[in-house]
């Protein structure tokens, strides 16, 4: 969660592998509006076949019985409308660079631990 102003925060969210493997229907997802909606149906998924790098694309709860559809791609950060109110389409690849780093280093942080490293 990304803390805007006082009264604003939005979702700021990168996927990773294990993350999007293991998504089912009736998981919740952030929505194209930055709204946590529950998955109503899985229309693809698998690895990209030029980076190698897992997608899922999905419908999830919009309201009044409607859908809306969206994906996420691994280690892409998940742009919403909400994200770019507030922030330029530079400044969302920059979080997105400077996010990944963090990430990698707590899972290979926890993968140490585990390991005894």
């Amino acid at each position: 969660m990304q803390r805007i102003d006082e009264k604003t925060n939005v979702v700021v969210e990168i996927p990773t592998r294990e993350e999007i493997e293991k998504l089912q229907v009736g998981d919740l997802v952030i929505n194209c509006f930055g709204e946590q909606r529950k998955i109503t149906n899985i229309f693809a998924r698998g690895n990209n076949l030029i980076n190698g790098k897992a997608y899922i694309c999905f419908y999830s709860e919009f309201g009044n019985g409607s859908e809306v559809s969206g994906s996420y791609a691994e280690d892409v950060l998940v742009r919403t409308v909400a994200l770019s109110r507030y922030y330029t389409s530079h400044e969302l690849d920059m979080i997105e660079k400077n996010l990944q780093p963090k990430q990698l280093k707590k899972v290979q942080d926890a993968v140490d631990k585990i390991l005894g490293r």
